[in-house]
């Protein structure tokens, strides 16, 4: 499991900036999706629980509030990890027992 602190900033862009954007970087570009599971409790801490799928990979990700940021915990799972979890079962990894063991009902999520 890797772990990083997330110091993130974000901003509006407008739809022509965005198009403008679009135009000038050639770069690689893909599309991703990312599935958010909460719970009261988790909302509570302000803890977040996220899979991100991008071109055939997927990616737990646990973000922890600290005083300057978000501690994340990043873990790799597979595209069957993910649809256990959109069946409403959860994986045993890394990150479900780190919360568990902090008490979270992941029955609850």
């Amino acid at each position: 499991m890797e772990k990083n602190l997330e110091i993130e900033y974000k901003m509006l862009l407008s739809e022509a900036l965005f198009n403008q954007l679009m135009n000038d970087f050639k770069g690689h570009t893909y599309s991703q999706t990312n599935y958010y599971l909460t719970s009261v409790e988790l909302s509570a801490l302000r803890y977040s629980l996220r899979i991100r799928e991008k071109e055939g990979y997927y990616e737990m990700t646990l973000k922890i509030p600290e005083k300057n940021g978000r501690l994340e915990h990043n873990l790799e799972i597979t595209k069957e990890d993910l649809e256990m979890i959109q069946k409403g079962e959860i994986p045993d990894n890394e990150i479900t027992r780190l919360l568990s063991n902090k008490g979270f009902n992941l029955n609850l999520i």
